[in-house]
């Protein structure tokens, strides 16, 4: 399972919403081969602070789960 963070891109380009901990896409994609060529890891997951707050906030009970995550995700435009 490959599951990148945000990667500068044409697409991620037009955002218009705070991206954290955005990377370079020569950076990720070294990443992702570096991983593949790795045959011991079922999980590709980067960049690292953006997965350990992802995998915390899982144990966390669910009304403090979803008040973090809705202030992770972007406010819908009007």
């Amino acid at each position: 399972m490959i599951a990148p963070g945000f990667v500068k891109s044409e697409l991620t380009a037009k955002n218009d919403f705070p991206m954290p901990f955005l990377m370079e896409t020569e950076d990720a994609a070294k990443r992702i081969v570096d991983g593949l060529c790795r045959s011991d890891r079922f999980e590709i997951a980067f960049p690292r602070r953006m997965v350990w707050l992802m995998k915390f906030i899982r144990w966390l009970p669910y009304p403090l789960f979803f008040w973090f995550s809705s202030k992770l995700l972007p406010k819908p435009k009007k």
